[in-house]
Parts: C-alpha cells; structure tokens; sequence
C-alpha cells in the first residue's frame, strides 16, 4: 500500500476513481453525494493534482484519493474551533473517498493516518475536515483518529446544496490543551 502525490498524467484516473464513487454510493445508505461532473469537480480535482495537493492511495491499483489544503468552504469561519487556530496553521481534507469493492480492507484507515502524518511533516497544528450526518462509517473513522466534533453548521456545496455539516477537528499540537 502506498499513499502518494498524483501526477498530472493520471488526471483521467483519477476522475474515473472519483466517479465511480459517486456512481456507486449513489442511493446507498452512505451514499457521500457526490455526483459525477458535480462533485469533486473536474476544476478542482485538475487544479489539486497541479498544485501538489492531492494524493492517491495505491494497492496494487488506485484504490483511494484525498485532496489536502488550506482552503475551507466559507461555512468554516462560522464554526466554533476550539483550537482557535487560522487556515494557515491547518490542511483541510477534501473529497476522501475509497473505490467501494475497496471498502472495508482498511484503506480509509491509510488515508486518514497518511492525511495525519502530512499534516504533522508539514508542520500543521491541525487537521479539519466536515461531515454529512448521516455518513456514520466516516464520523467513527475520524473520531477514532481523535477528530473531535466541533459544530454542525448550514453550508453550500455544489452536490449537495444547503445543508448541515459536522465540522472535525484533530489538533496536532503536543500540547493539545492550547
């Protein structure tokens, strides 16, 4: 298993892994709402690959993808971080999803700690990341990272227009008490 930066020449691969996610989860008690050509958005998908910032997870195949980053959806500035911290100090994890045949083998699990140990590499103080209700194999993953819930809070997406996220917060600080 092997996470790693994409490279440009795997753009379409990448999309594919993306859509087919989003294809496959649609109507599924999970189901992550994305949807292809919506979300994750060919833009941003081209424009994370050319900046660095997103990242593949390899297992004899591309199983699962992350983009990695300092920008937040606005909704973000209304929530209640305890660690008080800005952007700067903190990667956002955008669009982490596996393959679902894929699902279940602990590849999750690699994202998140390979979104972990970048962070701390980096220097970052924080992790962050938001959550629809209802994806409840992802709350329990990312809790058992130490994400702590932080705020429920109304905000756009393209896929899934208004609604209520949970925003999450690992704090990388050795000293977690601020």
């Amino acid at each position: 298993m092997r996470l790693r930066i994409a490279e440009m020449n795997e753009a379409e691969a990448v999309r594919e892994l993306y859509w087919t996610i989003a294809d496959e989860m649609e109507g599924s008690l999970y189901d992550v709402l994305w949807r292809r050509g919506v979300y994750p958005e060919e833009a941003f998908v081209l424009g994370s690959i050319g900046n660095g910032e997103l990242r593949v997870l390899e297992d004899g195949e591309m199983v699962g993808a992350m983009i990695l980053n300092h920008s937040a959806n606005e909704g973000y500035d209304k929530c209640r971080w305890t660690s008080g911290l800005s952007l700067s100090d903190v990667l956002v994890v955008h669009a982490l999803g596996v393959l679902p045949r894929h699902q279940g083998k602990g590849y999750s699990k690699a994202l998140v700690k390979g979104a972990v140990d970048i962070a701390r590499e980096k220097g970052m103080k924080a992790l962050r990341l938001d959550v629809i209700p209802n994806n409840l194999p992802a709350k329990h993953l990312y809790e058992s990272f130490g994400f702590v819930f932080q705020d429920r809070v109304r905000m756009y997406y393209e896929d899934t227009g208004w609604m209520d996220f949970l925003l999450y917060e690992l704090d990388l600080r050795e000293d977690s008490g601020k």
